[in-house]
């Protein structure tokens, strides 16, 4: 038997909105050969690891060459994480 990895999706809310927004969805999208998928995620990751150090390079840059205090937006794309980020399947291509 042959194994092939499984993406799964989830979509809805499960919380008293639940009564505003009562469709919940799941997804499965089985691949049998990963290769070309993973290499796309690999390819989105990686270029948008890239493009968040660049934003935040050129936000501390601008706010050196002011040399004013920070706001609590500018704050929050300092601080704000890549390491968490949701791929859409319509961004991967092979």
């Amino acid at each position: 038997m042959e194994v092939s990895p499984a993406f799964i999706d989830e979509t809805g809310v499960l919380t008293e909105s639940a009564t505003r927004q009562p469709l919940y969805g799941i997804g499965v999208l089985v691949v049998p050969r990963t290769k070309y998928v993973t290499e796309s995620f690999y390819r989105l990751h990686f270029n948008f690891i890239q493009d968040m150090a660049k934003r935040r390079n050129e936000l501390k840059r601008r706010i050196n060459a002011e040399d004013r205090p920070l706001t609590m937006s500018e704050i929050d794309k300092l601080m704000w994480s890549s390491r968490h980020h949701e791929y859409k399947f319509a961004e991967v291509t092979h």
